[in-house]
C-alpha cells in the first residue's frame, strides 16, 4: 500500500500524522510525506529593475523550514516501522498533490483540514476538498475539532 501524506504546519496536519502512526500497520506500507509551497507570485528576476533579494532569501528560508518539517515527520513515521520518503515541492497545492499522488501511484492520500479555513472550503476552494474531488485514489481528510463556533454549519 502507498500512502501520500500531504502536510503543512497546521494542527490538522499533525493529527493526520498521528492517525497514520496509530492506524497504519500493513506489511509493505510505504508513506511519502509531501509539503507543497506556493511560490511567490511577484518574484522579480535578478536582471529586472526593482529586484529585491529579500524575496529570494525569504523563499529559500521557507523551503528549508519546509524540508526540516517533512524530514521530522518522516523520522517519526520511520520510527514506527513504516517505509518513508519525503519531498517538498513548489506549486499550487491541490494540483501538485494530485500530480505527485498519480505519478507515485498512491493508493491513499491523507490530508488535514483546518477549521480556520472553512470559508475557503465553503466556497469550493479548499485544498482537501479539491484533492478529494479529483483524486484517482481514496482520500482521507483528517479534521481538527472546532474549539469555537464561527457561525457556519
Amino acid at each position: 500500500m502507498r500512502i501520500l501524506l500531504a502536510i503543512d504546519d497546521s494542527e490538522s496536519s499533525q493529527r493526520a500524522v498521528q492517525m497514520v502512526i496509530q492506524q497504519i500497520r500493513p506489511v509493505n506500507t510505504e508513506v511519502r510525506v509531501l509539503h507543497v509551497r506556493r511560490p511567490p507570485t511577484l518574484l522579480v528576476a535578478r536582471e529586472m529593475v526593482g529586484y529585491d533579494a529579500t524575496l529570494e532569501t525569504t523563499w529559500e528560508m521557507g523551503m528549508q523550514a519546509a524540508e526540516r518539517m517533512v524530514e521530522d515527520v518522516a523520522a517519526r513515521l520511520a520510527a514506527v516501522g513504516l517505509k518513508v520518503s519525503s519531498s517538498v515541492e513548489a506549486g499550487e497545492p491541490k494540483s501538485k498533490i494530485l500530480e505527485v499522488a498519480e505519478k507515485w501511484g498512491a493508493d491513499l492520500i491523507v490530508i488535514g483540514s483546518d477549521p480556520r479555513n472553512r470559508l475557503e472550503g465553503y466556497w469550493g476552494g479548499g485544498i482537501p476538498e479539491g484533492v478529494a474531488h479529483r483524486a484517482h485514489c481514496s482520500v482521507e481528510i483528517v479534521r481538527t475539532r472546532q474549539k469555537e463556533s464561527i457561525g457556519m454549519v
